[in-house]
C-alpha cells in the first residue's frame, strides 16, 4: 500500500505501483528488470521445449519449428509484460498492435539466428536455440519499454 490506500481496481493498483516505481527510481528499474527476465524465462522455456520437440520428435525443418515455438511462447507473453512487467495502463490495443509487431522483427530475427547457425554453420539445434534466448530478449525488453509500454508523460 502506498500512504495507506489500498487499491479499489487493477487500474487504481497499476497507478500506485507507477507512483512507488517514480518515488524510488533505481530499484524499480532493478524490479522491471526482474519481472522481465521472469516472464523472459517462462517464454524461453516455452520456446526450447517446443523447438526441440518440434524439430527433434516431429521432424519439423529446424526454421519451422522455431516460428512454431516462437509463436506458441507469444501467446503467454503479452498479458504478462503488459500487466506483470511493465504495469501499463495505457490503450491495450494501440500496445497490442505495437507489441505484434515488435514480436514479428523478432521472430524473424530468431529465424534468421536458427538460418545461419543450423543450415549455414551446420552446427546443432541447440546452439540456435541458446543464441535465440539470448539475443532476442535483450533487444526486446529496450523496444518494449521506451515504445510499446512507454509510459504517457
Amino acid at each position: 500500500m502506498i500512504a495507506g490506500k489500498r487499491p479499489g481496481s487493477v487500474k487504481d493498483m497499476h497507478r500506485m505501483l507507477r507512483q512507488a516505481n517514480l518515488r524510488n527510481w533505481p530499484l524499480a528499474r532493478i524490479m522491471t528488470v526482474v519481472r522481465f527476465a521472469l516472464v523472459g524465462a517462462a517464454s524461453s522455456v516455452a520456446y526450447a521445449v517446443i523447438m526441440m520437440v518440434s524439430a527433434s520428435y516431429f521432424g519439423l525443418a529446424p526454421w519451422v519449428s522455431s516460428v512454431v515455438a516462437y509463436l506458441s511462447a507469444m501467446i503467454i507473453n503479452f498479458p504478462l509484460q503488459r500487466n506483470f512487467t511493465f504495469i501499463s495502463t495505457g490503450d491495450v490495443r494501440r500496445e497490442g498492435l505495437k507489441y505484434l509487431g515488435v514480436h514479428l522483427a523478432n521472430l524473424l530475427v530468431s529465424v534468421a539466428i536458427v538460418h545461419l547457425i543450423v543450415d549455414v554453420l551446420q552446427w546443432p539445434v541447440l546452439v540456435s536455440v541458446i543464441a535465440v534466448v539470448v539475443v532476442v530478449p535483450l533487444i526486446q525488453f529496450l523496444i518494449l519499454e521506451t515504445w510499446v509500454f512507454k509510459p504517457s508523460t
